[in-house]
């Protein structure tokens, strides 16, 4: 074989090597369960304020001052992050969730990964006022080389009760696969209480929205909360029927081109 043919050949070993290996390095970090020991008490609250944001990787790094000006005029008790970087190079090697925690003021915080981006990481995070007491992550049904999907729970201990927190991030570019993943995750979640669903779901029409069953919706046909710039409703809040949705507000962002969702929920 002629030395240009060698190198074709290297090279397309090389880049099949590295698919592979991107493909199960991201499976790898998908699924998996955390017990937290040492759990210390927290107070018994008859409500608390919950809310979903889409941080565009905190504009590359750039947001975090603003980010931290957003909380402070809010007091949100758990917030559920999606499009947050880890340690990646394209947003000064940041590790979000763990910066945005301590200068927005909230002891208990986690990341998920969802996907590797070789010199850092990418997925979805909770901050909460609350102590976590397990953590998981399950990865949506997708395409084989599509960008990975995961649903991810949080328990959160407040007096002595166990709320469940997910928070998820599901298909934009592909409808049939998003609704192969609500699917999904409205099986999964159905019945549940003490439960709240946070997210990004990617709804930009009225034929988009889905039901899970037991559960209420704070964005719906009936009901629009423009979270994606000036025209969008993709990001919303779900909670089991054994909860009460007091309030619900938008915050206008003043770094992604999402904005902040937010309600009180009565326990």
């Amino acid at each position: 074989m002629k030395r240009k043919g060698w190198i074709a050949v290297t090279f397309i070993c090389l880049l099949l090597s590295f698919l592979l290996l991107f493909y199960f390095r991201n499976v790898h970090i998908s699924d998996y369960t955390k017990v937290f020991e040492n759990v210390v008490d927290s107070p018994a609250v008859q409500k608390i304020r919950v809310g979903t944001y889409n941080i565009k990787s905190l504009n590359m790094g750039e947001g975090l001052d603003s980010f931290t000006k957003e909380m402070s005029s809010l007091f949100v008790d758990v917030v559920c992050l999606q499009e947050v970087d880890q340690n990646a190079s394209r947003s000064h090697r940041l590790d979000m969730v763990k910066s945005m925690a301590q200068a927005a003021g909230y002891p208990y915080y986690y990341f998920f990964p969802s996907m590797w981006m070789v010199d850092g990481y990418y997925g979805l995070g909770i901050l909460s006022r609350y102590p976590l007491i397990k953590v998981s992550s399950m990865r949506l049904p997708n395409g084989w080389m599509s960008e990975p999907r995961i649903l991810v729970q949080a328990d959160i201990l407040i007096g002595d009760r166990v709320l469940h927190i997910y928070n998820t991030h599901v298909s934009y570019k592909d409808r049939e696969m998003r609704k192969k993943q609500v699917a999904f995750i409205g099986e999964y979640l159905k019945g549940k209480k003490d439960t709240i669903l946070m997210g990004d779901f990617n709804i930009f029409s009225d034929a988009d929205f889905f039901d899970i069953e037991n559960m209420h919706s704070i964005n719906r046909a009936d009901q629009h909360f423009i979270t994606f710039r000036d025209f969008g409703f993709p990001d919303n809040i779900f909670y089991s029927d054994n909860l009460q949705a007091m309030q619900a507000d938008v915050l206008s962002s003043a770094f992604s081109d999402h904005n902040f969702l937010y309600c009180d929920i009565r326990l």
